[in-house]
Protein backbone atom coordinates (compact mmCIF):
# COMPACT_ATOMS: atom_id res chain seq x y z
CA UNK A 1 0.00 0.00 0.00
CA UNK A 2 2.83 2.35 0.84
CA UNK A 3 4.43 1.63 -2.55
CA UNK A 4 1.22 2.57 -4.46
CA UNK A 5 0.88 5.80 -2.49
CA UNK A 6 4.35 6.92 -3.61
CA UNK A 7 3.19 6.71 -7.24
CA UNK A 8 -0.24 8.12 -6.60
CA UNK A 9 0.83 11.31 -4.82
CA UNK A 10 2.67 12.87 -7.84
CA UNK A 11 -0.29 12.04 -10.08
CA UNK A 12 -2.71 13.73 -7.69
CA UNK A 13 -0.48 16.80 -7.37
CA UNK A 14 -0.08 17.11 -11.15
CA UNK A 15 -3.84 16.76 -11.69
CA UNK A 16 -4.54 19.41 -9.04
CA UNK A 17 -2.06 21.81 -10.66
CA UNK A 18 -3.75 21.44 -14.04
CA UNK A 19 -7.24 21.79 -12.57
CA UNK A 20 -6.27 24.92 -10.65
CA UNK A 21 -4.46 26.61 -13.51
CA UNK A 22 -6.31 29.46 -15.19
CA UNK A 23 -7.10 28.24 -18.71
CA UNK A 24 -9.25 31.31 -19.41
CA UNK A 25 -6.24 33.58 -19.88
CA UNK A 26 -6.02 34.76 -23.48
CA UNK A 27 -3.21 33.44 -25.60
CA UNK A 28 -1.34 36.18 -27.41
CA UNK A 29 1.00 35.35 -30.28
CA UNK A 30 3.66 38.07 -30.28
CA UNK A 31 4.31 37.39 -34.01
CA UNK A 32 0.89 38.86 -34.84
CA UNK A 33 0.98 41.99 -32.73
CA UNK A 34 1.29 45.63 -33.68
CA UNK A 35 2.17 44.98 -37.30
CA UNK A 36 0.24 46.25 -40.25
CA UNK A 37 -0.69 43.17 -42.26
CA UNK A 38 -1.59 43.87 -45.91
CA UNK A 39 -3.65 41.46 -47.98
CA UNK A 40 -1.51 39.71 -50.53
CA UNK A 41 -4.06 37.24 -51.92
CA UNK A 42 -7.58 36.01 -51.20
CA UNK A 43 -9.20 32.73 -52.07
CA UNK A 44 -12.75 32.99 -53.37
CA UNK A 45 -15.47 30.49 -52.41
CA UNK A 46 -14.82 28.93 -55.83
CA UNK A 47 -11.18 28.46 -54.70
CA UNK A 48 -9.89 31.05 -57.16
CA UNK A 49 -6.85 32.96 -55.90
CA UNK A 50 -7.17 36.72 -56.43
CA UNK A 51 -4.69 39.47 -55.54
CA UNK A 52 -5.57 42.07 -52.94
CA UNK A 53 -6.66 45.37 -54.52
CA UNK A 54 -3.44 47.39 -54.48
CA UNK A 55 -2.81 46.33 -50.86
CA UNK A 56 -5.65 48.57 -49.67
CA UNK A 57 -6.95 45.98 -47.22
CA UNK A 58 -5.10 45.76 -43.91
CA UNK A 59 -5.38 44.01 -40.60
CA UNK A 60 -3.82 44.82 -37.21
CA UNK A 61 -3.86 42.71 -34.04
CA UNK A 62 -3.40 44.63 -30.78
CA UNK A 63 -2.12 43.24 -27.47
CA UNK A 64 -5.38 44.42 -25.88
CA UNK A 65 -7.12 41.68 -27.95
CA UNK A 66 -8.60 44.33 -30.29
CA UNK A 67 -8.43 43.81 -34.03
CA UNK A 68 -8.80 46.44 -36.77
CA UNK A 69 -9.44 45.85 -40.45
CA UNK A 70 -9.28 48.64 -43.00
CA UNK A 71 -10.68 48.15 -46.49
CA UNK A 72 -11.14 50.45 -49.49
CA UNK A 73 -14.73 51.16 -48.47
CA UNK A 74 -15.11 50.48 -44.73
CA UNK A 75 -13.26 50.14 -41.44
CA UNK A 76 -13.94 47.32 -38.95
CA UNK A 77 -13.12 47.03 -35.24
CA UNK A 78 -13.61 44.04 -33.02
CA UNK A 79 -11.91 41.58 -30.74
CA UNK A 80 -10.00 38.40 -31.39
CA UNK A 81 -9.22 35.36 -29.33
CA UNK A 82 -6.61 32.66 -29.69
CA UNK A 83 -7.38 29.62 -27.59
CA UNK A 84 -4.92 27.23 -25.94
CA UNK A 85 -4.90 25.07 -29.09
CA UNK A 86 -4.02 28.03 -31.33
CA UNK A 87 -7.43 28.45 -32.94
CA UNK A 88 -8.36 32.00 -33.94
CA UNK A 89 -11.76 33.60 -33.49
CA UNK A 90 -12.77 37.13 -34.54
CA UNK A 91 -15.85 39.04 -33.37
CA UNK A 92 -16.62 42.36 -35.12
CA UNK A 93 -18.22 45.03 -32.92
CA UNK A 94 -18.36 48.14 -35.11
CA UNK A 95 -17.87 49.03 -38.75
CA UNK A 96 -18.57 51.88 -41.08
CA UNK A 97 -21.26 51.46 -43.74
CA UNK A 98 -20.00 53.32 -46.79
CA UNK A 99 -21.19 52.03 -50.12
CA UNK A 100 -18.77 51.17 -52.89
CA UNK A 101 -20.24 52.41 -56.15
CA UNK A 102 -19.81 51.18 -59.71
CA UNK A 103 -16.59 50.53 -61.63
CA UNK A 104 -13.32 49.87 -59.80
CA UNK A 105 -14.90 50.82 -56.47
CA UNK A 106 -17.49 48.07 -56.91
CA UNK A 107 -14.73 45.53 -57.56
CA UNK A 108 -12.99 46.69 -54.37
CA UNK A 109 -16.31 46.32 -52.53
CA UNK A 110 -16.64 42.72 -53.74
CA UNK A 111 -13.08 41.97 -52.63
CA UNK A 112 -13.78 43.69 -49.30
CA UNK A 113 -16.73 41.37 -48.77
CA UNK A 114 -14.53 38.37 -49.53
CA UNK A 115 -11.86 39.64 -47.15
CA UNK A 116 -14.27 40.10 -44.25
CA UNK A 117 -15.88 36.73 -45.03
CA UNK A 118 -12.43 35.13 -45.00
CA UNK A 119 -11.69 36.72 -41.62
CA UNK A 120 -15.03 35.51 -40.28
CA UNK A 121 -14.27 31.98 -41.51
CA UNK A 122 -10.68 31.95 -40.28
CA UNK A 123 -10.07 29.50 -37.48
CA UNK A 124 -6.42 28.57 -37.90
CA UNK A 125 -3.46 30.80 -38.66
CA UNK A 126 0.21 30.48 -39.45
CA UNK A 127 2.91 33.17 -39.24
CA UNK A 128 6.05 32.36 -41.19
CA UNK A 129 8.77 34.68 -42.50
CA UNK A 130 6.66 37.83 -42.60
CA UNK A 131 3.56 36.12 -44.00
CA UNK A 132 0.32 35.53 -42.11
CA UNK A 133 -1.87 32.84 -43.64
CA UNK A 134 -5.41 32.27 -42.39
CA UNK A 135 -7.20 28.96 -42.90
CA UNK A 136 -10.81 27.89 -42.41
CA UNK A 137 -11.97 24.96 -40.28
CA UNK A 138 -11.18 22.56 -43.14
CA UNK A 139 -7.59 23.91 -43.08
CA UNK A 140 -8.06 25.41 -46.54
CA UNK A 141 -6.29 28.68 -47.23
CA UNK A 142 -8.58 31.72 -47.25
CA UNK A 143 -6.32 34.79 -47.09
CA UNK A 144 -2.61 35.54 -47.12
CA UNK A 145 -1.22 38.77 -45.67
CA UNK A 146 2.27 40.26 -45.52
CA UNK A 147 3.62 42.76 -43.03
CA UNK A 148 5.72 45.79 -43.78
Amino acid sequence: MKHAASYLLPVILFTAMIACSNTNDPVIDEDLLDMLWRVDTLQTPEEEIVPGPDTLMTLRFHKSMRIDAVTPCNDYTGTYEINQLGSLGIDWHTWTEKACSAGPALRRGVLEGRFIQALNNASVYDVNEGTLTLYNTDHRYVVKLKHE
